[in-house]
């Protein structure tokens, strides 16, 4: 922003420097959530990647490997069962090779 003499203020445009960080991929929040007991975790990967999909119970113990693999770019959907878990707060991690992303879920019987 700049002030000029006459007291008009004028605007520059946003300017970027640095190529920021790379996102491989947009983790969407599972739906439903709450859910009881079945859920849908949705990623866009915006290039082929290895991936990794994994759920955690609130403590950190690794509840099931959802997914593990290489997967085209594009939206893809997968499903978690939680039936036989108790009710409660998990998480569920996303990895690719150079880039991670966990969001929480929640779980309600």
């Amino acid at each position: 922003m700049c002030i000029r003499d006459s007291g008009s203020v004028v605007y520059s445009s946003q300017v970027k420097v640095g190529q920021g960080i790379f996102e491989p991929f947009t983790l969407g929040q599972n739906y439903p959530n709450p859910f009881n007991p079945k859920t849908s975790i949705e990623i866009d990967l915006l290039d082929d990647s290895e991936i990794e999909i994994t759920i955690y119970s609130l403590d950190g113990t690794e509840v099931t490997k959802l997914y593990k693999g290489f997967l085209t770019k594009g939206q893809h959907k997968f499903d978690f069962d939680g039936e036989g878990l108790p009710s409660g707060i998990y998480l569920f991690k996303v990895e690719t090779p150079g880039f991670t992303q966990t969001k929480k879920m929640i779980l309600t019987k």
